[in-house]
């Protein structure tokens, strides 16, 4: 090769590394981060790893010693048999014995059959885990906290649309609890909402003359709703003779009670009024009647009251189907006036 093309190819080379580097740099920038971090993965995603788990690790002297022993005696043995195999091989040919197997033959071909043992361990265990997680009722990943907020807020718009629906249907809200003669809760307010969310399938193959924990009734309220289900939360699918959950619950100074509230029983207005909101602990079925909380408790105050794993506050669902984002710092003022129906507050700005 001249020197002319040598400096050309030296050139093109050059000029590639050079638009790699740069495609490495500026694609995360303008947020296609894959390459990028893939790369670093592939090669550093170790490093990190071992940070992590390197204080955890323990070591078993007499494990350690076990292992020594053992590479010890395989490496003789193969070394011996290699040795007598050869041996062996040049008398029956009748030559005399001019090759004596070196102990860098061995110990190449115990390297080999040592890294295919431990491949086929690690294979094992890549397959293991690919397959425990495409089984795992947890999600693989969880979608970013602002697609969630928007998914979220979607549920919520979704049960106020149905609260509307059945106001219009029937002149009332949703009650939050509904009872026997007996005095035995039967169902809830979010079991009311389900012909209104396209679930008119799972509502009647609902006994709804028996409670909604009657086994006659648990195949149906094992059946998740996705409109209860706020998606930055882990409950995908449902453990056998488990009942599905929800990730919301409703103003217990609306739907505290089996009284079946009107648009007039709100008099503070229902753009003014809370109807139901996001949790983020110690969830219930929805099918479970007086699913409600207190919003006087504070917004990711107490594991009892309303809150999101959203920061800064939650989704609120009003009284008149819209839906707000109220900051966990909100004046308490603010927040009983926004929940009490009729208290007579004077409006705040919030």
């Amino acid at each position: 090769m001249t020197p002319t093309a040598k400096s050309g190819a030296r050139a093109r080379q050059l000029g590639l590394g050079f638009v790699l580097l740069v495609l490495f740099l500026i694609l995360p920038a303008i947020g296609l981060a894959v390459p990028a971090e893939l790369c670093w993965r592939l090669v550093a995603g170790w490093i990190p790893f071992l940070t992590r788990v390197a204080g955890k690790i323990s070591i078993s002297p007499v494990g350690v010693f076990s292992g020594l022993v053992w590479a010890a005696g395989f490496v003789g043995g193969l070394h011996w048999f290699a040795r007598w195999l050869t041996a062996a091989r040049q008398a029956e040919s009748g030559e005399q014995a001019r090759t004596v197997w070196p102990w860098r033959w061995t110990l190449s071909i115990a390297g080999l059959i040592i890294t295919a043992f431990a491949a086929g361990i690690t294979l094992t265990g890549v397959v293991h885990q690919t397959l425990w997680l495409l089984t795992s009722p947890e999600p693989l990943t969880k979608p970013p906290e602002s697609l969630a907020r928007v998914l979220s807020k979607n549920n919520l718009k979704q049960m106020g649309l149905a609260v509307g629906n059945l106001n219009e249907f029937e002149g009332r809200f949703p009650a939050g609890a509904l009872f026997d003669s007996a005095g035995r809760p039967l169902h809830g307010w979010q079991t009311a909402l389900l012909p209104f969310l396209g679930h008119e399938a799972v509502f009647q193959r609902i006994d709804r003359a028996r409670p909604w924990n009657d086994p006659v009734n648990s195949a149906p309220l094992s059946s998740p709703i996705p409109e209860y289900l706020n998606p930055i939360q882990s409950a995908p699918q449902v453990p056998t003779g488990r009942l599905a959950e929800t990730h919301y619950s409703g103003n217990v100074l609306v739907l505290g009670d089996q009284r079946l509230k009107a648009v007039d029983d709100i008099p503070d207005g229902l753009s003014n009024t809370i109807l139901a909101g996001e949790i983020r602990e110690r969830f219930v079925p929805w099918g479970k009647p007086k699913n409600v909380r207190d919003p006087l408790l504070g917004i990711n105050r107490s594991p009892d009251g309303f809150g999101s794993p959203f920061s800064g506050g939650m989704h609120i669902l009003m009284a008149d189907g819209s839906v707000q984002f109220l900051s966990e710092n909100v004046d308490p003022k603010t927040l009983r006036f926004l929940a009490t129906p009729a208290g007579g507050e004077l409006t705040p700005e919030w």
